[in-house]
């Protein structure tokens, strides 16, 4: 991964990624958005990370978060507010 900040896997039109790209909106958190449909060197740096190529999935300070539901607590807890 070439970028030190948070870096966001995910795919258009999906609705989960959606609602991560809004809670991280929410809690000014800008990130770099890295699309795995399109793209063989993103899948394959995800599923370097994460084990698999699931997404959302969000990489921010050296930590993988996956799931939504893991990726909103992760944001609630390091920056106290969000969804």
């Amino acid at each position: 991964m070439s970028s030190y900040g948070p870096v966001l896997y995910h795919r258009l039109l999906c609705r989960r990624c959606a609602r991560v790209k809004r809670a991280l909106r929410q809690v000014g958190v800008q990130v770099e958005l890295r699309g795995v449909l399109l793209s063989r060197r993103h899948r394959e740096e995800l599923r370097q990370l994460a084990g698999t190529v699931r997404v959302p999935c969000l990489v921010i300070s050296g930590t993988v978060v996956r799931e939504v539901e893991e990726i909103e607590k992760y944001l609630r807890l390091r920056y106290g507010v969000g969804p």
